[in-house]
């Protein structure tokens, strides 16, 4: 949302793009439901956010999670609105712009449910993970606490090479 608000030209508060936002810390973990099949499903608090999103007059839904793309087409049947899914829009970018080869860095999630390669692939462009997977979710939870650090430049810089 920060960076929304960076890149838009304003000058003044009526200059900016409308949101509503909710950041629903109540729902559960995705990683452990998707990746273990343990602990709470989190696809009801998706899609009653959903939904409240939709009722508070929301044209379009945004979610800026990939690992929690995978119930995408749950939330989508669930809305009003369209959804805007990150992950055949970064597919179709990434390939636009001549990828023939994409690496992922994120959750297991993503490389054991093979999210990104079916759109990837229908764009012509061949996937692969980091060969070390067992340090990124370390490097992950301390980006999302508290922004980016030696650790975390050092996880996906290692991931990236």
């Amino acid at each position: 949302m920060s960076r929304l608000l960076r890149i838009t030209k304003a000058e003044d508060d009526q200059d900016h793009i409308p949101l509503i936002v909710v950041s629903n810390c109540t729902i559960p973990s995705r990683l452990t439901w998707l990746l273990e099949g343990i602990g709470e499903d989190p696809e009801p608090g998706l899609i009653a956010t959903a939904k409240r999103l939709n009722a508070s007059g929301a044209e379009f839904l945004v979610m800026p999670c990939n690992t929690t793309h995978l119930l995408a087409d749950q939330i989508v049947a669930a809305s009003a609105v369209p959804f805007l899914n990150a992950v055949e829009a970064a597919s179709a970018e990434v390939t636009k712009n001549g990828a023939k080869v994409v690496g992922i860095i994120g959750s297991a999630v993503l490389e054991r449910r093979t999210q990104y390669e079916t759109p990837l692939e229908r764009c012509g462009a061949k996937v692969i993970y980091p060969s070390d997977q067992a340090r990124l979710p370390a490097g992950i939870k301390e980006a999302k606490s508290i922004g980016p650090t030696d650790l975390t430049r050092a996880v996906v810089g290692g991931a990236a090479a």
